[in-house]
């Protein structure tokens, strides 16, 4: 079973429950990966100076390289691109965590039910 986590006009990512897994999806990107993976290319995609890229003339910021672990493929992403990726990312981070804390006052509900039982 799988649930949308994130999305926006150009992309989304999903969780699949049984697996575990996060599926991101914008465009040319695709990247199926573990939490963990996700994580590392959030805080990749973070580091990012998007302001450099938007006022530098160069040729050299008009594109950011992308290396996904565990991934072959490298992905050549432009400012825009960047921005709605960054997007995606703040929004799974925060159903995620939301997800995350929502699961721990489950549990301990239930808990104190069975205890008190």
């Amino acid at each position: 079973m799988t649930n949308q986590i994130a999305n926006n006009l150009f992309g989304y990512i999903e969780e699949d429950f049984s697996t575990r897994k996060l599926t991101l999806s914008m465009g040319k990107f695709y990247y199926q990966t573990c939490i963990t993976n996700f994580l590392i290319l959030s805080a990749q995609i973070q580091k990012i100076d998007l302001d450099e890229m938007a006022t530098n003339i160069s040729d050299a910021f008009d594109f950011k390289t992308i290396k996904c672990i565990g991934f072959n493929k490298k992905f050549q992403l432009n400012l825009a691109e960047i921005v709605h990726l960054k997007e995606l990312i703040e929004e799974a981070h925060f159903n995620l965590a939301l997800s995350e804390l929502l699961y721990k006052e489950n549990i301990e509900r239930c808990n104190n039910l069975v205890k008190n039982f």
